[in-house]
């Protein structure tokens, strides 16, 4: 049986979040504050970016329709010119980009799989995806694989057949293939009847499909339908985990952009493609392909595009395209057949007029994230959000997977090309029904510009740390200018059950979830015309080891003179929490209990040691002081802060500057004593001793007036040594402060 293609053109139903019923909309909107209010733009319209009204469709290879329009990424300009490659009027299949070579192909230059058939099951689209994705982990860097065939049995089986991901986000997410409406197998799930390379990426996304061959239950062509009971083996395994790769990126182009098709084919080996495999147009003798119209397109069949040659003769085909060219598709009807060569090749001229669905398949190690955060686990193109100029739109997510984790990138599906996207992350949310209503991460906005339709990875430019429990936003703004169309776009999962159509998908959504956002927050489960929705916008995260903990330390009780202080050290990423004793203040020390009058204030060092003779720091504390000017007695006083209180005071003396002895006059039975007058004393004290230490024989004589410098003494023994030394003093009060005794000098009576 071949499955006819009727042409579906795309409704323009435009749903303006605008024109909600006043009731729903009021339900669905969340007021945003001033502060967070963003600039005026185009509200977002809901689209439906596939339509399909009873088509039936019958091939014999399993390529089911999807007819979204892909625009070419070379757009016109505002200024009316073509963007890139393409010059204006000059058909684009024939433009010609200086670094291409005018003939390439992967397999005479890159590992390749062996060449496939898929039998007469309708598995084309598995065999197109499976042989692209082989292909590129054979020659990616990211990969060490020297023969690889991945299986396009489990692909198929879980695609349609999917199961909750590992976070548990997706479990009532569901991809149905329905088949042809009034046949037996309608509605039966028949996932060997038909599929559609986009729809692989939008699988592939949730991180399952990527499977060895050499794993399946059973081989591809013992296997006789989809009620084969091998499949209970498959049932019973962990779709995710037995994954071997992840899906990073898959650009959907249109197949008007044949540079970036090539382009495609030399970074990534392949890409998968959609053609009209009718045999009336098909020159036999050297396997060239050539179609002119899109009438009764009975022979839809994804194949997998590996290379070109701008040089193949038009003379080649059986109906004679305008110019020269083809490209190199490698098919998977094994080989020396229709449209398979001994290398299981066949041409397509660059005037096909039925080439479609161009995608690519760029993959990622298991291991490179470690959760997929998503709410869109269905394969559904059915429905997006588009606006002009500007978007935004957000999901948020509840940490699950680890107690700690690395927010590393992001995911999108776009739907519209050379947009530029920004990605934001918004931690620890406090208003669930507000993605803005926590802390923006500012370090971790990125911004990048994607040419092309399809899904995508976004690396941020630095990773957000999120602990358990807590809630995270991505909010995503996509943004066009400077083109003759600045819309922009983003695809939406939802649940498609439409009489007729060959699947049906089931999107599960909960409130506070997926929004779209402008000046106030929608919230896509609040509306009855969007509940089914979720943006798509996944979130990809690492695990981080407890032991990187970064921790903030509060106190719950100071210490004092008397008794300890509590610290509360607790992690920002993690919780974990501890207590940590502030021992209490033992000893506080000046650096010397007497100083000598300088007519500058003195302010001696303090150390202040706790109960465990540990020295605090001096940023706990404040010091004053008092009376430090002058001789006499000072005081310090030592307030404490952060993690202790209290204060203690403590004193020091200041002595009047030392004076000095300037004469010692040998007299009769006395001498004359002339001193360094000191101006800032209130007088001076004379000590006299015939003994050197002045420990007996000692006598005092009092000056009370400083201006007075000289004294004589009398009445003393003849010929007797006498030793002299002299001090200041300061009257403060009613107390005495004295200078240090000034050097000993001696003198002998006459």
């Amino acid at each position: 049986m071949k499955k006819r293609k009727i042409p579906i053109i795309i409704l323009s139903l435009i749903m303006l979040l605008e024109s909600i019923n006043p009731v729903t909309a009021m339900a669905m909107e969340t007021t945003i504050s001033q502060d967070e209010q963003e600039e005026t733009y185009d509200k977002p319209r809901l689209e439906k970016v596939y339509d399909e009204n009873n088509v039936k469709k019958k091939s014999q290879s399993g390529a089911e329709v999807i007819d979204i329009d892909i625009p070419s990424v070379n757009e016109e300009l505002s200024n009316g010119k073509l963007s890139e490659e393409v010059p204006k009027g000059f058909a684009s299949p024939y433009s010609k980009a200086s670094n291409l070579p005018s003939s390439y192909n992967t397999l005479k230059v890159k590992k390749a799989p062996k060449v496939a058939n898929q039998g007469k099951k309708n598995t084309c689209w598995a065999f197109a995806a499976t042989n692209a994705m082989s292909i590129y982990m054979l020659n990616s860097s990211k990969f060490k694989y020297n023969s690889l065939n991945l299986s396009e049995t489990q692909l198929a089986y879980y695609e349609f057949n999917r199961q909750n991901d590992s976070l548990k986000l997706t479990g009532e997410d569901k991809n149905t293939h329905m088949g042809v409406k009034n046949t037996a197998n309608y509605g039966k799930n028949d996932f060997f009847s038909g599929g559609n390379s986009f729809m692989n990426s939008l699988f592939l996304s949730t991180w399952a499909g990527i499977y060895k061959e050499s794993t399946d239950p059973k081989a591809y062509s013992k296997i006789k339908n989809y009620k084969d009971s091998s499949f209970k083996k498959l049932k019973k395994r962990n779709s995710y985990k037995t994954s071997i790769a992840h899906l990073e990126n898959s650009d959907w182009m249109s197949a008007s952009d044949t540079q970036e098709i090539k382009k495609a084919i030399m970074k990534n080996g392949a890409v998968s493609v959609t053609v009209d495999a009718d045999i009336n147009y098909l020159n036999p003798k050297n396997n060239a392909f050539y179609k002119d119209n899109t009438n009764n397109l009975n022979s839809l069949h994804e194949v997998t595009l590996v290379g070109w040659d701008d040089n193949y003769s038009n003379s080649n085909f059986k109906k004679q395209p305008s110019k020269n060219g083809a490209w190199i598709a490698l098919n998977s009807w094994g080989k020396n057949t229709y449209f398979a060569d001994s290398k299981g090749c066949f041409r397509i001229s660059y005037c096909d007029k039925t080439l479609s669905n161009v995608a690519t398949y760029e993959l990622g190690k298991k291991n490179n994230y470690d959760y997929n955060y998503q709410y869109d686990g269905d394969f559904s193109l059915d429905m997006g959000f588009y606006a002009n100029k500007k978007l935004k739109a957000a999901n948020e997510f509840v940490v699950k997977g680890n107690v700690l984790e690395s927010i590393e990138a992001i995911g999108i599906a776009t739907a519209s090309v050379n947009t530029t996207v920004k990605v934001e992350v918004y931690k620890n949310i406090e208003k669930a029904s507000n993605p803005k209503s926590g802390k923006l991460v500012s370090k971790a906005t990125t911004k990048k510009t994607i040419k092309h339709m399809g899904f995508h990875t976004i690396k941020l430019k630095k990773p957000v740390i999120a602990k358990k429990g807590s809630r995270f936003a991505i909010v995503v703004t996509l943004t066009k200018s400077g083109y003759k169309n600045n819309t922009v776009g983003i695809l939406a999962g939802s649940s498609s059950n439409r009489n007729g159509s060959w699947y049906k998908t089931n999107n599960e959504t909960g409130y506070n979830q997926s929004f779209i956002l402008g000046n106030r927050v929608y919230d896509l489960k609040k509306s009855s015309q969007t509940s089914d929705l979720s943006v798509r916008i996944k979130a990809f995260t690492k695990k981080i080891k407890e032991k990187k903990h970064e921790f903030k330390y509060v106190v719950v009780k100071k210490a004092d003179t008397r008794h300890n202080g509590k610290i509360k050290k607790v992690c920002s990423l993690c919780g974990k929490t501890s207590y940590i004793t502030i021992n209490k203040i033992k000893s506080v020390k000046l650096s010397a209990k007497s100083f000598v009058y300088s007519g500058k204030a003195i302010k001696p060092g303090v150390t202040v040691k706790d109960s465990k003779g540990k020295i605090i720091k001096s940023k706990y504390y404040k010091v004053r002081y008092a009376n430090n000017r002058s001789a006499g007695k000072a005081k310090v006083t030592i307030k404490f802060r952060g993690r202790y209180k209290g204060s203690v005071s403590k004193t020091f003396k200041i002595r009047p500057k030392k004076t000095g002895i300037k004469a010692l006059k040998s007299l009769t039975r006395g001498f004359k004593i002339s001193l360094v007058r000191n101006t800032s004393a209130s007088g001076y004290e004379i000590f006299y001793s015939t003994d050197r230490h002045f420990n007996k024989n000692k006598k005092r004589l009092v000056i009370k007036n400083n201006l007075q410098t000289t004294k004589i003494v009398r009445k003393l023994r003849k010929n007797r040594i006498y030793y002299v030394r002299v001090r200041a003093y300061k009257n403060v009060g009613k107390k005495k402060y004295y200078s240090y005794w000034s050097k000993t000098m001696k003198v002998k009576t006459k």
